[in-house]
């Protein structure tokens, strides 16, 4: 199985759940699959090195692994933003990586990984909207994915 993992689950790894200088093995393990299991689409990357410190540093060698969004995916992309106008802050829609995570896991059978925590109003989370899609496409959290891929640290 493979996985399409956004910004907040990097994020949230890198700087607050397995920092590097804590985790070493486990970004050594994400640096082996990055681009092959787990998959993200440029957006991530993008989101991911503006303010990012540490995780700006790690990313910036491996940004060939980010995937440009293919023909299948940008239609997914606007489909699920037609349909889910909530899913991103509609005055910072450059800038959003949700809908792009989505569409590609959508286009390429993938499960997202998100660590967004549930809302009630305003935004959608990814894991709302993966779930209200006509396909619905399978979500879980970076925990979620190191357990299924096996890894211990």
């Amino acid at each position: 199985m493979s996985y399409c993992i956004d910004s907040s689950s990097l994020i949230r790894a890198a700087h607050e759940v397995y920092p590097n200088k804590v985790f070493p093995s486990l970004w050594q393990a994400m640096d082996a699959e990055l681009g092959s299991k787990v998959l993200a689409p440029m957006a991530v990357f993008d989101e991911c090195t503006k303010k990012q410190q540490w995780l700006n540093v790690w990313l910036k060698p491996r940004k060939s692994r980010f995937s440009k969004p293919a023909p299948g995916v940008t239609e997914n992309y606007k489909a699920i933003l037609a349909k889910h106008p909530k899913l991103v802050n509609q005055k910072k829609l450059s800038c959003s990586a949700d809908p792009w995570v989505i569409a590609m896991a959508l286009t390429h059978g993938l499960t997202v990984v998100s660590d967004e925590k549930p809302r009630t109003r305003g935004k959608k989370t990814i894991h709302q909207v993966c779930a209200a899609l006509v396909v619905p496409v399978p979500s879980i959290t970076v925990v979620e994915m190191l357990e299924a891929l096996g890894w211990t640290f």
